[in-house]
């Protein structure tokens, strides 16, 4: 579900990649990038899961992740308004507000640093 949305993210890795050494074909430097972001992403959907486990567990969440009780709707709203507020949320934006310069920045060469790149971008986007 979220692979289409770093799919611009993920072009322009190959183009850049591709500029950078020709004598490569792009999609060999694309899939270590890709390889990098999913099991980030499979990483922060198990703790996500573990956590709706929990709360349904401990019955704060219905069967349907409704909240069965007004605090924990009010919990949510105050955490979620708080890190509006928090300079991790400046901090990512600062990653993600602009993919190339995420790239220039934090650029590594061949397959390794593909891997590490987009895993970073993952993790930054959660």
């Amino acid at each position: 579900m979220t692979l289409p949305s770093v799919m611009p993210v993920i072009s322009l890795y190959a183009r850049v990649g591709t500029k950078r050494a020709a004598q490569d074909s792009p999609r060999q430097r694309t899939w270590p990038s890709v390889a990098g972001y999913l099991p980030a992403w499979a990483g922060i959907s198990l703790l996500a899961t573990i956590a709706n486990w929990g709360l349904h567990s401990g019955g704060y969440l219905t069967s349907m992740m409704g909240s069965a009780t007004p605090l924990v709707g009010g919990v949510v709203l105050i955490v979620t308004g708080v890190y509006q507020w928090t300079p991790l949320k400046n901090a990512c934006l600062a990653h993600c507000r602009s993919p190339l310069a995420f790239l220039a920045d934090h650029w590594r060469e061949g397959r390794a640093g593909a891997l590490t790149r987009l895993a970073a971008t993952a993790a930054l986007s959660s």
